[in-house]
């Protein structure tokens, strides 16, 4: 049985982090002992909810999204540094392999953090990367350089249902999955929630993330047009490192960060989530059961398909940054509601068992 686990999440955001905190809380049911090793906001909030265990810093990811490219074309002309990090990741991963005698390693998003030696798993739920670009020959080359970076793990674990009832879409459905690849079931930190009959938004709560300047730039539009509602709002910005928090202003209560129990009493008793259209937080509202207002970071791809697959299910209303007006949207989110439940935890189980040697 193995016995120490490397948990290692992408910086993106708090998303991946988020989504490893079940992770980490099965591992640790099963008697394995888990340090964790990432970086930013998202090595703080594992810290805050996991003050005893030990953490490794590693370097920042360092992506920058374009306010005029796509994502992935704006990726691709930082390959040579991005090829250039993961060597370095790997190089500090090898070193915490054997300085603390890891056995096992699970890498939410991070493709450096791999070892030859020891079980190394992959834990993504974007399969088919949603390229901008139609040409077959760069959707083939895309495609051929993620191949390569999955193949170096022994296995390739995606969040969400095998069957059509999912929540990636076309993300991680529709097309022959190699040997290695394992659904899990989607992967939430709070408890199952219960739906509101009532389609009158009473109470609202924003949860910010991602990468900047987005980030600090729909806090821009939102917070104003959350003041002008006239409706109680928390305001959560989704920065862990910060500590001074804005002022409350009229109904409007702002905080930096919320620990998981008192952010998981917060959205269990509010009736409108307004968030981005990050695959974690799309995790997050099927288990609470919550409506939402979706609103997908400009020129991220993979942000804008699952922000119109859900819309399109008649899951959660989406509108873009530019055209966002919560006057009208709030409404519009109001009507729409997730369409099945995703309690289901058998999947999980059997992943890790099998993983750890049970």
């Amino acid at each position: 049985m193995l016995k120490k686990v490397l948990i290692s999440p992408l910086d993106w955001g708090l998303g991946h982090a988020s989504r490893c905190i079940p992770l980490i809380r099965k591992l640790q049911a099963f008697s394995c002992e888990v340090i964790l090793a990432s970086s930013g906001d998202a090595l703080t909030m594992l810290l805050s909810e996991f003050p005893d265990l030990y953490c490794i810093s590693l370097p920042d990811s360092n992506i920058r999204y374009s306010s005029r490219l796509l994502t992935y074309p704006a990726l691709l002309l930082q390959l040579p540094r991005l090829a250039q990090q993961l060597k370095r990741e790997n190089e500090i991963t090898r070193d915490i392999v054997r300085d603390h005698r890891i056995d096992a390693i699970i890498s939410d998003n991070r493709y450096g953090v791999y070892h030859p030696g020891i079980p190394s798993v992959l834990m993504t739920h974007q399969l088919e990367i949603r390229s901008p670009l139609g040409h077959p020959l760069f959707k083939g080359l895309i495609r051929k350089l993620h191949a390569g970076l999955i193949s170096r793990f022994d296995q390739c674990w995606i969040p969400d249902f095998p069957g059509s009832l999912n929540l990636s879409g076309a993300l991680s459905h529709g097309f022959p999955l190699p040997e290695n690849y394992h659904y899990i079931g989607p992967l939430s930190r709070f408890r199952p929630g219960r739906a509101s009959p009532d389609n009158t938004a009473k109470t609202i709560t924003v949860l910010l993330s991602g990468p900047e300047p987005q980030r600090s730039r729909l806090e821009a539009i939102l917070l104003p047009q959350c003041r002008e509602l006239g409706l109680p709002v928390s305001f959560i910005r989704g920065r862990p490192s910060t500590v001074d928090n804005l002022p409350a202003n009229g109904k409007v209560k702002c905080y930096n960060y919320l620990s998981y129990s008192n952010l998981h009493s917060i959205l269990q008793e509010t009736d409108l989530v307004i968030c981005r259209s990050g695959y974690s937080s799309v995790m997050d509202l099927f288990r609470l059961q919550k409506r939402a207002l979706l609103i997908p970071t400009p020129a991220q791809s993979e942000q804008q398909y699952l922000a119109g697959y859900h819309r399109e299910q008649g899951n959660f209303y989406s509108v873009s940054q530019s055209r966002l007006r919560l006057a009208r949207d709030i409404p519009r989110s109001m009507d729409c509601f997730p369409g099945f439940r995703s309690e289901d935890v058998s999947l999980l189980d059997t992943a890790l068992k099998n993983f750890i040697g049970i």
